[in-house]
């Protein structure tokens, strides 16, 4: 039985690393590639353009 739960548990750790992962990538907008994108073009992205907002 402890074993079962051990498997259970090292998969939910992966699984929830692997959540916060995308979360992370997701608060990103989309990775950091796309922020360089974005701000190549001149550009703020849709997060910097509304905490400017608020901010002001």
């Amino acid at each position: 039985m402890d074993l079962e739960f051990n498997k259970n548990e090292d998969e939910y750790r992966l699984l929830l690393s692997e959540l916060r992962r995308k979360l992370h990538t997701v608060h990103q907008g989309g990775g950091q590639k796309k922020i360089d994108k974005e701000h190549g073009r001149g550009k703020l992205t849709a997060r910097e353009r509304i905490e400017y907002l608020i901010d002001n």
